[in-house]
């Protein structure tokens, strides 16, 4: 019995079993994309793909090739991406049939790709914010006085992104710098009683003082960072405060 059928409908039914034919199933799940879906009170919010990819690994056995349609559950409110040629999607039965076309004595693959839009808040500094907001401005859909409030936001993430990194690699630094100190510190205290060694004491003062004089410098420049960061963190709070786009781009 099948399932009941509109006027004019299909359907398709097995009706028996090929044992020539194996198949062998493996999942795997990943987020994509990046799309801007909101911004409202200076919070950003991101959508994005979740993506489960099922892949069907068909070995057929026979001497003659073998065209197949692989019944595959389908995910409650996901939809099937780039589907091969041919697939029948049946949402009132909750599954697909998704065709595949195998030579003799040979293996092949299938996937199916089903995709669940996300919407989440994401931080305006994260790299997924950064892709969403490049990828509105370059939307030829984009609302143009939102894309220009975002495009000179965009400037200002740019430096507080660069000053970060750079303030980053100065505390790297800074931390190696000053195990290297206390490093030396220690061994000119294990020799400070062993008169044979001047010339070796000689050599770890005269690093010690090298090493302060990064140290201080490094200081220097963090500082001169951290002050920079906060005007510019002030300035993005700024720019973005009166942003608003409660509704995407429409889709072409």
């Amino acid at each position: 019995m099948v399932d009941p059928l509109p006027a004019g409908g299909t359907a398709t039914v097995p009706f028996a079993l090929e044992r020539g034919i194996a198949i062998d199933q493996d999942r795997k799940f990943d987020e994509l994309g990046a799309r801007l879906a909101k911004i409202e009170n200076s919070e950003l919010t991101v959508e994005r793909d979740r993506v489960t990819q099922t892949t069907y690994r068909v070995r057929n056995g026979g001497d003659l090739a073998a065209k197949l349609l692989v019944k595959h559950p389908r995910i409650g409110g996901a939809r099937l991406f780039a589907p091969p040629a041919g697939t029948e999607d049946n949402v009132g039965t909750g599954s697909a049939l998704v065709p595949i076309s195998i030579a003799a004595h040979a293996t092949a693959d299938l996937v199916v790709d089903e995709r669940v839009n996300e919407a989440r808040e994401a931080d305006w500094l994260s790299p997924i914010a950064d892709v969403a907001v490049k990828a509105y401005l370059a939307d030829p859909r984009a609302d143009h006085a939102t894309a220009q409030r975002l495009a000179a936001a965009w400037v200002t993430r740019a430096e507080i992104v660069t000053k970060t990194a750079e303030r980053d690699k100065l505390q790297v630094a800074s931390s190696a710098l000053s195990a290297s100190t206390e490093e030396t510190r220690r061994n000119l205290r294990a020799i400070e009683k062993n008169k044979t060694a001047e010339a070796l004491r000689k050599k770890l003062t005269a690093r010690l003082a090298e090493n302060a004089t990064k140290l201080d410098d490094i200081n220097r420049r963090a500082v001169e960072l951290d002050s920079k960061l906060a005007e510019l963190g002030v300035q993005f709070n700024e720019a973005i405060r009166d942003i608003h786009m409660l509704v995407p781009p429409a889709a072409p």
